[in-house]
């Protein structure tokens, strides 16, 4: 899939789940992609939070 198209699901993606109440922040790592660069202390705690909340975990 080319980048913008990338950037433009993801952009839907995220409207979507704001409009549902989801989605309180999307983080954008540059060249991140998916994976070990993504996950400094910052970006893995908002990620456990996260998981934590949908979860009903405190």
């Amino acid at each position: 899939m080319k980048r913008h198209m990338l950037l433009l699901t993801f952009l839907i993606l995220c409207i979507t789940l704001s409009k549902k109440g989801v989605l309180e922040e999307f983080i954008i790592v540059p060249n991140g992609q998916h994976g070990p660069i993504t996950f400094n202390d910052d970006t893995y705690k908002k990620m456990i939070d996260f998981f934590k909340k949908q979860a009903g975990i405190k």
